[in-house]
């Protein structure tokens, strides 16, 4: 989830007023039994989301949310407080899949990833296709 929300915020270019992730059974079955990496104690699909969008670095691929700094974990409780995410079940087949997107006042962006958990499949920014 923080990979996909990283990237879409990278697409993105600016910080969401909401957000969206698409979620298989499969990834909701992970992310909803483990804390969330660098935040130690925080769980939970929208927490994974919003850290990140607050602290993930995506070029950082598994470890993108490794170099989340303590003063980004009192940021990522005000913005899940602050910002509507909603999550939703994918519709198709795949066993494994994320689709996180942001929406600012002027744009939209989304970043998908199948199959495997680094795996980003499409990345777009306004219905433009950048990867």
């Amino acid at each position: 989830m923080a990979l996909a929300a990283a990237k879409a915020l990278e697409a993105l270019g600016e910080m969401p007023t909401a957000c969206l992730a698409e979620v298989s059974g499969n990834a909701i079955k992970n992310a909803e039994s483990v804390t969330v990496p660098g935040t130690d104690v925080l769980k939970e699909i929208r927490t994974a989301v919003v850290a990140g969008v607050i602290g993930g670095q995506p070029e950082l691929g598994w470890g993108v949310l490794s170099q989340i700094a303590v003063d980004e974990i009192e940021e990522i409780n005000d913005f899940l407080q602050d910002c509507p995410i909603q999550i939703l079940p994918t519709e198709g087949g795949k066993l494994f899949c994320i689709k996180v997107v942001l929406t600012s006042g002027r744009h939209i962006a989304s970043c998908e990833i199948a199959d495997m958990h680094i795996d980003i499949i499409l990345t777009k920014r306004d219905g433009e296709i950048l990867f």
